[in-house]
């Protein structure tokens, strides 16, 4: 009975007390930025976009009423469409980095801090081994991040050049081409070898305890 108990106490302390312990400790150090505060900084900033381009509009218009209604220049609003975005994302890019910085900072310390609970080792693992890892999260959010940069060069370069799209160059549109970085062995094996060693460990304190069991 006694043994029992004691088990299923070092079971709770290990694979739930532990692991919350750890997550704990990460997000004191390294809290996320307020997501309040971004989408308040995402909505101010569109808005005075807005204002400053519904602002170029009304002034170009008067000094050419002839191309106001049906007969405006599509040109120059998808030019202030360029600029509105380019504005947003000139306030919205250092909030944005300081997540992913965060979020860097927060793996770092489950890394360093996993080995004090075997299920934590565990779960990065396997976390590893299915490609759901922060690290290739974070390696795809770059690509698509890159692509996204190559995508809209593409069209503003010649939205700003005023050309015309042709056949030829739909083919020339970037596409999506995701690498994988593929598994981190030496992670993967830092954590088998912990696991390991832990069960190598406590089967010789065992080995021990049970040879100086009395029995009655």
């Amino acid at each position: 009975m006694t043994n029992g108990v004691i088990l299923a106490n070092v079971w709770l302390v290990f694979v739930v007390v532990m692991p919350a312990f750890v997550n704990t400790i990460a997000d004191a150090l390294y809290p996320a930025p307020s997501r309040v505060a971004l989408t308040t900084a995402m909505r101010e900033a569109a808005e005075e976009a807005d204002e400053s381009a519904a602002d170029a509009r009304q002034a170009y218009f008067f000094d050419h009423p002839d191309m106001a209604g049906k007969g405006a220049n599509l040109d120059d609003y998808f030019v202030q469409v360029i600029s509105t975005n380019a504005a947003v994302e000139k306030v919205v890019a250092p909030l944005l980095a300081q997540f992913d910085v965060q979020a860097a900072r927060r793996d770092a310390t489950v890394r360093y801090l996993e080995f004090l609970s075997p299920a934590l080792v565990t779960q990065q693992a396997l976390t590893a081994l299915s490609g759901t890892d922060p690290a290739r999260f974070a390696d795809f959010t770059r690509q698509v991040l890159d692509f996204h940069r190559r995508w809209r060069t593409f069209f503003e370069s010649r939205i700003l050049k005023g050309e015309r799209m042709t056949s030829a160059a739909f083919d020339e549109i970037p596409a999506f081409d995701h690498v994988d970085p593929g598994l981190d062995r030496g992670r993967l094996a830092q954590a088998v070898a912990s696991l390991a060693a832990a069960t190598v460990l406590l089967t010789l304190w065992a080995l021990r305890r049970l040879r100086r069991f009395p029995v009655v």
